[in-house]
């Protein structure tokens, strides 16, 4: 029971202690280990005061009420994908069934991902959406209808996606301008009647929605994921959260960079295009000992290309 409550909050929680008696204030961070224990002395605190609790405060002294807001942890470092190879993991169809797990792999992993959300689920599923807003990682729109957007002409498609992301607005979320169309199914004219969105495509796609199989997931994202690969699995496929965790592990162990789409492209996706995959560096950085990763140039399609991605979104 242990290992599952951890796994559930397996996030940092900052805890102040406040001595007013002698004038002073102390912090310490209660933050759960990779494993089943907490990090610390004795599995409790790692705090201002090693190996023990502060001394209780005057009793006599007023007490102080500490807001919330005061601890707020700190911004991870920016990551420039210019110098270093980043990978963005992609799941659509969601919101569903197994998107809370995947949501509980992820943080166990401290692993940021973008998130493509149909918008009748959205609607349906809020919570969960805006729970993966909360957790940091990037939330896209996979439009209203999951049709081919070739097939409706470019009004209707605009008008697909565009009630779509409405529904992300409806739960509170900022206005998206990730659009991933349903199948990949995007062509120029759509593209040009539809300028506000990044049309975000894929470079590697896992197979998920075929296989249903972790193994041949995982040989997908092994063979085929270069520097600023965007990587298309699917929330609604079970074998997604077994094949996750070992994707996180494996990349990371290659030298790769977990990050959204928008930082994928310094924080902001072009909108009006589609993009396929993001920047590769020009001198790749690589822990040493590990294994080495080629570098490739980054792929966006020009946009008056006509070219379909031939697998399904």
């Amino acid at each position: 029971m242990a290992k599952r409550y951890w796994g559930f909050w397996r996030v940092p929680l900052i805890v102040a202690v406040v001595a007013l008696g002698g004038g002073t204030a102390a912090w310490a961070v209660l933050s759960p280990t990779g494993g089943d224990e907490l990090s610390g002395a004795s599995g409790v605190l790692t705090a201002g005061f090693p190996g023990q609790m502060p001394a209780p405060a005057d009793p006599a002294a007023p007490t102080v009420r500490l807001q919330p807001e005061a601890f707020a942890l700190a911004e991870e470092p920016a990551v420039d994908c210019d110098k270093v190879n980043c990978v963005a993991l992609t799941f659509d169809d969601g919101p569903g069934e197994y998107g809370d797990a995947l949501l509980d792999l992820l943080a166990e992993k401290n692993a940021r991902a973008t998130f493509f959300y149909l918008g009748p689920p959205t609607i349906t599923h809020a919570e969960m959406v805006n729970r993966a807003a909360a957790d940091g990682h990037a939330i896209g729109s996979h439009a209203a209808r999951h049709v081919q957007m070739t097939e409706q002409g470019p009004a209707g498609a605009c008008e697909n996606a565009a009630t779509g992301g409405q529904a992300i607005e409806a739960i509170g979320l900022p206005a998206p301008v990730l659009l991933r169309p349903p199948y990949g199914a995007i062509n120029g004219a759509i593209v040009a009647a539809c300028p506000q969105w990044s049309f975000v495509l894929w470079n590697v796609d896992t197979m998920d929605w075929s296989t249903k199989d972790a193994v041949q997931i995982m040989e997908r994202v092994r063979l085929d994921t270069k520097p600023g690969s965007i990587i298309l699995m699917h929330e609604t496929v079970e074998a997604e959260l077994t094949a996750v965790p070992l994707a996180i592990d494996w990349l990371r162990a290659n030298g790769f960079v977990l990050v959204t789409v928008p930082e994928l492209f310094g924080g902001q996706a072009p909108a009006g295009e589609r993009v396929y995959g993001g920047p590769a560096p020009t001198v790749p950085e690589v822990t040493p000992g590990q294994a080495t990763v080629p570098v490739i140039a980054g792929s966006r399609l020009p946009p008056d290309t006509g070219e379909v991605p031939a697998a399904a979104g």
